[in-house]
């Protein structure tokens, strides 16, 4: 590296450090809507599989 320069970046490392510091402010809503939509296809699946069942469909035999 030549004397009196820092080091050299990549344009897309400057990105991927704006993207996260941005993610970052709001990675704890993030963690609670990941966790909202985990759990409501859990819920949507546990249903189906019910439905399946009370419907004596060959899929689950």
């Amino acid at each position: 590296m030549p004397k009196g320069q820092g080091r050299v970046t990549c344009p897309c490392e400057e990105v991927q450090a704006v993207l996260f510091s941005y993610a970052g402010l709001f990675s704890p809503f993030l963690a609670r809507f990941s966790l909202f939509l985990f759990s409501y296809a859990h819920l949507i699946i546990k249903h189906e599989i019910k439905r399946l069942e009370v419907s004596n469909s060959p899929i689950l035999r």
